[in-house]
Parts: structure tokens; sequence; C-alpha cells
């Protein structure tokens, strides 16, 4: 039996070597990695308050809990003085980047809706010895024209410079919460709901079952390499914007 989650698959397509430094070395960071889950810990204490019908000022509420997130991933040396100016520099910068992002999270979340489910995990069978794990990040329920529906919500938060899934029609972790979400549910009629917050719009889209199928032969793909240890690193110009190319032997 093998567990995966839809992002070490996405690693994988993306760089055996790089899933490897991401899911396998603890001891490697990866900052760009630690500033999405911060903004996510913060959208996600959003959209409880909302569904909790707690969020009183929208903005002011997110802002304060943006302060307290980043602010607590440094350590007390750290807050008083950074020994680095390139690492205060880029802590400052993120900052920066995570109030824009906060305000226009809060822009794009205006529309009318009722949270069904927020940062919940999914598992899903692919194969008989396969299994998929993922996270909804966000199912809400909106009207449209009258018309109740539901909606699978993606939120991205930084330029997609790696996946191969950079179109949100060919998102493969927006595929897998749409399977998901259908197999588990027997839902036939939703939409999906791409957030970019990177670029400031919301975008709409579906899936086919040619889409599903897709998504099952690439798993299975993936599963199959790593089990077998079959590993084929390309070194290109995405290297040089890699968050692992100092500790990469297989660098450019």
């Amino acid at each position: 039996m093998t567990k995966i989650s839809i992002k070490e698959v996405l690693d994988f397509c993306f760089c055996p070597r790089y899933y490897e430094l991401k899911h396998t070395d603890p001891n490697e960071s990866n900052f760009k990695e630690l500033y999405d889950k911060t903004l996510h810990k913060c959208f996600y204490a959003y959209l409880r308050a909302l569904q909790n019908d707690t969020l009183k000022n929208s903005i002011e509420f997110i802002k304060y809990r943006w302060g307290v997130e980043w602010i607590k991933q440094k350590k007390n040396s750290e807050v008083i003085c950074t020994p680095s100016a390139a690492k205060r520099d880029t802590y400052d910068s993120k900052r920066r980047a995570g109030i824009d992002a906060i305000i226009t999270f809060d822009n794009l979340m205006s529309t009318p809706q009722c949270p069904i489910l927020i940062n919940k995990e999914y598992s899903i069978k692919i194969t008989r010895d396969i299994t998929l794990t993922g996270v909804w990040e966000y199912i809400r329920e909106v009207t449209i024209n009258e018309q109740k529906r539901f909606q699978i919500l993606k939120i991205r938060t930084e330029n997609n410079r790696f996946q191969i899934d950079d179109l949100m029609r060919h998102d493969l972790e927006l595929t897998a919460a749409a399977f998901a979400f259908q197999k588990m549910f027997t839902a036939e009629d939703f939409d999906l709901v791409y957030i970019d917050i990177y670029k400031k719009k919301m975008s709409l889209s579906s899936r086919s079952d040619k889409d599903f199928l897709l998504l099952k032969e690439t798993v299975k793909s993936v599963v199959n390499c790593i089990n077998n240890k079959i590993k084929c690193i390309s070194p290109d110009k995405k290297c040089f914007h890699c968050e692992y190319r100092d500790v990469c032997s297989s660098k450019l």
C-alpha cells in the first residue's frame, strides 16, 4: 500500500531532486514555503471567523493575524537584531508582500457565501494499492442567479514559477480536489474557483472525466518512479530560482 499527497506528486513532477530535498530532508528550509503556509494560516482563521459569524472588521482581523503569524516565525534574537542584512530585508519584503496579499484576499472574498469546509484533509483511492491525499482548502456555498451552488476554492499566494500546472485549467491539485469531492460526496454539479493572490484575480473552471483519468495516470507513474528509484533530473533555468539551489548537487 502506498499513500502519497498531491503536493508530493507535483513536486516530483517538477524535479525529483526538489522532491527529495523538500520531503525527505527536514534540515533544509524553504522560505517561500514558510511564507505560503503562514499566509494560509491567516486565510483559514479569516474563513473560520466567517463560518462562526464572529468576523466583524474583516481587514483589521486579518491584518492582526498576519502580524501575529509572521512575527511568530522569528526567534527573539531575530526580532531584536537580525544578524544578516539580507535576511532582514527578505523578512521585511515578505512582511510587506503579506500585507498586500491579505488586502487582496479580503477584496476577493467579498462575495456573500456560506462556508462549508475549511482546510479539510481528504483521502481517495487511485488504485487498489495507491491512496492519494490532499486538502480541500475551502468549500463554500454561494447563490448565483437565485440558484445555490457548491464551489471548491484553491488559494495561490505566489507567482507559480515551478509547477507544471501553471494554468488554472490544468492545475493538478485542483483536479485532485474536484475528483475527491465528486467521489466522496457523489456530487456532479459544482464549480472550481482559483484565487490568485499574486495576480489579484479569481477564475472559474471545471473538470472532465479526461482530466480525472490524466490525474490517475500521473499519480500511478510518480508512485512507480519513487518506489523503483527512477529519477530523471534535468537542470535548466528554473534551477536559478529554486530555494534549494545552494544544497543541490544537480544544479547548473
